[in-house]
């Protein structure tokens, strides 16, 4: 039997991240439902958001404290958030201390301009209606102009994923063990980038056969790992040279100089950005 100590005075103490899933307290205390790496499935059919515990968040000292006096915990959804259990070892009663900054998902911000909303969800963000535009290659331009690429560097990335997956930018595209609308390897000498697709979809609930998630994991790796050339291709100023870039530092296509990803590259700029 466990002791008083041992539950609660930190005996069996337990650390936690996850990610804010929803912030609709029914008791309106400013609690919010967190999907805790480690503990909860990614996988949404596994463990649906309405089926998580819910965590008080810690107010700041200069609040009351007390019901009816000072503000509530202003937490959104996606917040990437970091805390503890109560009771330890159990891991049922989640405690929010705070969040820390994250850029790998497109912020709510970013998110509103891809789709002229201001009421996106997270829950919003799993499915294609998230992106803006007529076509594929609309709304991937849209995505990446709506995170500060410029019209000639968008345009280089889309030249690209045409080259590798079509004009239809096809996320299910599969060729030499290449797989979705970059083409990633699934070769330990590739780095296994597909498999690390999956995984980043995973741990958000998201599809990763969607167009919408593989547009977010380009810009994760991009910001994420600076092997993938992101400063060299925020350096560009020229369609040219934003192609180059892409090719060369994100897909590692460096022995390939093709011309047709120029000219796919040329017409998304006079599609879209003339």
């Amino acid at each position: 039997m466990r002791t008083i100590e041992q539950q609660y005075y930190g005996d069996d103490h337990r650390w936690f991240i996850g990610t804010v899933s929803s912030t609709a307290d029914p008791l309106q205390l400013g609690r919010v439902q967190v999907r805790i790496i480690g503990v909860h499935s990614p996988r949404m059919e596994d463990i649906p958001s309405r089926k998580l515990p819910w965590a008080n968040v810690l107010t700041p000292s200069t609040e009351g404290g007390i019901s009816g006096i000072g503000k509530m915990p202003q937490m959104k959804e996606g917040a990437k958030v970091v805390g503890f259990f109560f009771d330890g070892k159990q891991s049922q009663q989640p405690f929010v201390l705070g969040s820390f900054h994250s850029i790998e998902d497109p912020s709510p911000q970013q998110l509103a301009v891809l789709t002229g909303r201001t009421d996106i969800s997270l829950a919003e963000k799993t499915t294609e209606a998230s992106l803006f535009g007529a076509t594929p290659a609309e709304k991937a331009f849209n995505f990446f102009n709506a995170l500060r690429f410029t019209p000639e560097q968008t345009c280089g990335i889309i030249g690209n994923l045409v080259a590798e997956s079509g004009p239809s930018l096809n996320p299910a595209t599969e060729s030499q063990g290449e797989y979705g609308v970059a083409r990633w390897g699934t070769t330990e000498t590739a780095g296994n980038r597909f498999s690390n697709l999956k995984f980043f979809a995973g741990q958000r609930g998201l599809d990763y056969e969607s167009l919408n998630t593989q547009l977010q994991f380009i810009a994760y790796e991009l910001r994420t790992y600076p092997v993938f050339g992101l400063g060299i291709l925020y350096g560009t100023t020229t369609i040219n040279e934003a192609t180059v870039a892409f090719q060369d530092k994100y897909l590692k296509r460096s022995g390939n100089r093709d011309a047709q990803r120029l000219g796919f590259a040329s017409e998304m700029y006079e599609r879209f950005a003339t």
